[in-house]
């Protein structure tokens, strides 16, 4: 339809689409996050990253050169997407490969560093727990990376709030160990080049960084300790401690491994993805740890009841953990050490809501960029329909922490003891 030029329904038609723009780009411009605003109003520093030819970053295998900026440092390397399933979210998780070490952290210089994107968990929080935990709670435990929030700017533009940890390594300034020592993880989907299962109990692993590059024979010696301890702990004899799985296995540091992952109930931790053990060459053991990948953790998914907090999830989920619960005295260390440990988890809950303080507002920022909060996502966890804050979600991970702290308390400690 042709209106008049100057016609009453022209005129209004004109200011009815004057007002649309200039309202669509006000509201625009209100949830734009620029650098000044991020600047003023969050308290985590700026890590920025330039990729070549602003080239997008959207696969594992792309490697893009870089430059980056970082407090009062800079200089070029390399990036790509890393991550399993968090490599499939829309905020992805990197890698990062530097042309020549740095020390972001002051923890020792390296050279490769991950961008953690905690684009699973709206709280942002529960890696960053975790770490806390493992270092000031479940404290027999070799090393944990550490690591520190920051504000990602990816060619210019925020790409929410990131934590930059220390890449697991062996190395002097990481999880330091002796020639002959080495690392593995598990893994079902046999990203690494040497990818096995073990002979009895079909579990899948990968040796790690740094041995990607020795040959099949120096990968065999590997793959033979770790099916020799297996063996040892399905034998008939395994509660023996000359023979049977303590002569293979450090004891406490899984002890203390297993409750930093039962306690959140990690969903990985059955000895699917993401657990890695290392064997030590002056001890002969083979050791849980380091501890990592928390963000489906802690009741943030909302499938196979692992999001529930009356529920025992490792030691009835992984074959290896069923078989330690069946010795006894194992058992009885294990209770022990969760009754010494249970009032300094219920003191945590303090550090949990000071670090929720500390990323409050930029994490709102975050949810401008990304608007997962009250949105289906994966992992989705239970009541996610309900919840349209961040404060909404931090709340329903600190009431999660508080029913799983007491399930446990009721289901392990005696009478008298509570009392």
């Amino acid at each position: 339809m042709h209106l008049p030029r100057y016609s009453l329904t022209f005129s209004i038609s004109i200011t009815l689409l004057t007002f649309l723009i200039v309202f669509s780009f006000t509201f625009s411009n209100k949830h734009y996050v620029t650098l000044e605003k991020l600047e003023r109003n969050t308290n985590l520093p700026l890590f920025f990253i330039d990729t070549e030819f602003g080239k997008p970053l959207k696969t594992k295998e792309q490697k893009t050169k870089i430059r980056w900026e970082y407090k009062n440092k800079n200089g070029s390397g390399k990036i790509r997407v890393r991550g399993n399933s968090t490599a499939q979210q829309p905020k992805k998780p990197y890698l990062l490969i530097l042309n020549h070490k740095e020390d972001f952290l002051g923890t020792g210089a390296a050279e490769k560093w991950v961008l953690i994107s905690n684009g699973t968990d709206n709280t942002s929080l529960r890696n960053a727990y975790a770490s806390y935990l493992g270092k000031n709670v479940f404290t027999n435990q070799r090393w944990l990376p550490h690591y520190e929030y920051v504000n990602l700017i990816l060619n210019g533009k925020f790409q929410g709030v990131y934590q930059l940890y220390e890449k697991i390594q062996i190395k002097e300034n990481r999880l330091n160990l002796s020639k002959g020592s080495f690392l593995s993880v598990t893994n079902t989907r046999n990203t690494k080049k040497f990818n096995f299962r073990t002979d009895l109990r079909n579990v899948g692993f990968s040796l790690y960084d740094p041995d990607e590059n020795q040959t099949e024979e120096e990968a065999k010696w590997k793959i033979d300790i770790i099916n020799k301890a297996e063996k040892a702990l399905f034998s008939e004899e395994f509660k023996n401690p000359q023979t049977g799985w303590r002569a293979y296995f450090s004891e406490d540091e899984l002890i203390d491994w297993y409750w930093l992952n039962e306690f959140s109930t990690n969903r990985d931790a059955r000895m699917k993805d993401s657990c890695f053990m290392f064997y030590d060459s002056d001890d002969k053991k083979l050791h849980f740890g380091p501890a990592w990948d928390f963000d489906i953790a802690f009741g943030n998914n909302s499938y196979d009841e692992n999001c529930l907090t009356e529920n025992y999830w490792i030691r009835k989920n992984a074959s290896w953990f069923e078989r330690l619960f069946e010795d006894k005295e194992f058992a009885a260390k294990v209770n022990n050490r969760w009754k010494e440990c249970s009032p300094a988890v219920k003191d945590s809950f303090i550090w949990l809501k000071e670090t929720k303080a500390q990323i409050h507002k930029a994490m709102i920022y975050d949810d401008r960029i990304w608007k997962v909060i009250g949105h289906y996502q994966w992992p989705h966890a239970v009541g996610w329909q309900k919840r349209h804050s961040y404060d909404d979600e931090v709340q329903y991970f600190y009431d999660w922490l508080e029913k799983r702290t007491e399930w446990l308390d009721n289901d392990i400690l005696s009478p008298s003891t509570k009392n």
